[in-house]
């Protein structure tokens, strides 16, 4: 038996700069086979030592080498070794045998994919300074087989004093810090640093965030990660046009403006304006500040305008709030007054003057691979509310009422370049009475596509759509979709018979595009609804930009 001893130290691996130049060699191989060997051309030692190198690192250890004064050279390799054991050397004098790559072939490649392995699990708790060495390695010349021995060494754990972001332009490094929530003297485990980066990007303010560096400064541990921000001042708009039977039509559209950081950072305002059909339409006004005191939490006040036609007009005024549990789940609530003011003359309106106060409480859960454009994983919100509601021309009238709002959303990889995109959504309320106010309006470029917008109102909604996107890139794609749904809309308050009840069956199709441009997000989509021809779809336009 022959044995020789030499020690290898794995830690992180830095490529190297530039690259080491290489001379291809020709071998005869037992006298059969040729080939080509790559030896190092910078390398001093002589081409058998080399050639011997390269054999006994892939378990050739009785190779035998003719002259290399010419070409092919003469090898004689031998019967390769196998590994027999694979022992690892513990701390406290203790040892760990490794019996998964017993009877394999020798080779350093093998021995330093598994030591690689090891030492990422030791990387994963969050042991940096950790260090594995074959220390010895024995041969059995009878057997023809390979003992190698292992010194492994995980050392202090590192705990991470400070957090470092570069990159950022619009966010402050303080603020950043909030967002990733580490803690003080944070154990540095795969774990924890995949817990910073989901905070970050959870947070809508960053778009990219790459793998953690960790470095020593000043005798303590900092972690740095490169970010890659996302403007939230934006101004998104969407205009549309809806065809009637005449072959004539209507504009409509949104008009949406977000700016951040208005008065300090982490804080919102938003404006956004709803053209529904003439003489229809809605704004709606709101503020909103996250991490109140440094905890996460956001505090937000809306108002909200709608006039519909001449018919009458509601305004709602409301007080909401956010908690992040971690960066998939946070708690949702609001509360509001809401004021209706009929402009009909008659006895008969679909919204008599009254006041309405309710609060609602919900959650969202969101796992997706990224917020724009997903590919995989999925999103849920829930929301339940009550209210409780006066009629003005009836003082002794009051009702209660009781509303559940449900939406979830899929993204489902199919193959390269191709997701599917699918929704549900879910809306039901009861109560003694209604008013057109206390039911959900739907349909249009944000709901149900391929009618008109805000085409029907309901007390009880199912409706879902499918979606087969081709990207073209990672934010752009073209699209199909097919969409269904049912509902009710219940008899109203002002209503003497149950003959208004509605209950129908809706579907529709259409194509699109949604592409990523230097101006900002472009989006056409085409929607026909069951109930129309081909050149009477509805046609829409949209932009989103930054500021």
């Amino acid at each position: 038996m022959t044995k020789f001893l030499f020690s290898l130290v794995l830690l992180i691996i830095i490529p190297g700069i530039g690259f080491a130049q290489e001379r291809s060699i020709q071998v005869l191989e037992n006298g059969e086979i040729s080939r080509s060997i790559i030896l190092s051309k910078e390398n001093q030692e002589s081409t058998i030592q080399q050639l011997t190198a390269f054999y006994s690192d892939n378990g050739y250890f009785d190779v035998q080498i003719s002259s290399t004064d010419e070409e092919p050279i003469s090898v004689k390799t031998g019967q390769r070794y196998k590994l027999s054991s694979l022992v690892f050397e513990l701390e406290k004098d203790s040892t760990f045998a490794d019996n998964e790559l017993t009877g394999e072939f020798y080779s350093v490649e093998l021995i330093e994919n598994r030591l690689k392995t090891e030492y990422d699990k030791f990387i994963n708790e969050g042991y940096h300074n950790a260090e594995l060495r074959v220390s010895e390695i024995k041969l059995d010349s009878l057997d023809r087989s390979v003992s190698v021995i292992v010194s492994r060494e995980k050392g202090r754990i590192t705990l991470l004093s400070n957090i470092i972001f570069k990159g950022n332009r619009i966010s402050s490094q303080s603020y950043l810090s909030r967002l990733a929530q580490m803690e003080d003297s944070l154990v540095a485990s795969k774990e924890n640093l995949d817990r910073i980066r989901r905070n970050l990007i959870s947070s809508e303010l960053v778009e990219q965030v790459s793998d953690p560096v960790i470095y020593l400064e000043n005798d303590n541990y900092v972690v740095l990660f490169e970010v890659k921000e996302q403007n939230l001042n934006q101004l998104d708009g969407l205009i549309g046009f809806v065809p009637d039977e005449t072959g004539k039509g209507q504009i409509v559209g949104d008009l949406d403006i977000s700016l951040w950081n208005v008065l300090r950072e982490g804080n919102a305002f938003e404006l956004q304006y709803q053209r529904l059909k003439p003489e229809t339409s809605r704004l709606k006004l709101g503020i909103s500040q996250d991490w109140i005191a440094n905890i996460p939490l956001s505090i937000g006040m809306d108002f909200s305008f709608y006039q519909n036609d001449t018919t009458y007009q509601t305004r709602n005024i409301g007080l909401s709030g956010s908690y992040f549990l971690n960066s998939e789940f946070s708690i949702k609530s609001r509360i509001y007054s809401q004021s209706s003011i009929s402009g009909s003359t008659s006895n008969f309106s679909k919204e008599p003057e009254g006041k309405k106060q309710g609060g609602d409480l919900g959650f969202n859960y969101s796992k997706l691979d990224r917020r724009e454009v997903p590919t995989s994983g999925f999103s849920l919100d829930v929301i339940y509310g009550v209210a409780n509601k006066d009629i003005e021309e009836d003082s002794a009238l009051a009702f209660r009422q009781q509303r559940l709002e449900t939406k979830v959303k899929g993204y489902i990889p199919l193959f390269e370049k191709s997701v599917l995109a699918t929704s549900i959504n879910g809306f039901y309320v009861i109560g003694d009475q209604f008013t057109e106010s206390d039911l959900v309006r739907f349909a249009g470029a944000n709901s149900l596509r391929g009618y008109s917008e805000e085409q029907f109102t309901a007390s009880e909604l199912l409706w879902g759509d499918i979606e087969y996107r081709f990207l073209t890139d990672q934010y752009s794609y073209l699209f199909l979709f097919t969409a269904a749904g049912v509902y009710k809309r219940p008899q109203l308050y002002s209503e003497t018979d149950n003959s208004f009840i509605q209950k129908d069956f809706l579907y529709s199709g259409g194509f699109g595009l949604s592409f990523r441009t230097a101006i900002g997000r472009l989006k056409f989509t085409y929607a026909l609804s069951s109930t129309e021809t081909f050149g009477n779809g509805k046609v829409h336009f949209g932009i989103s930009t930054g500021l």
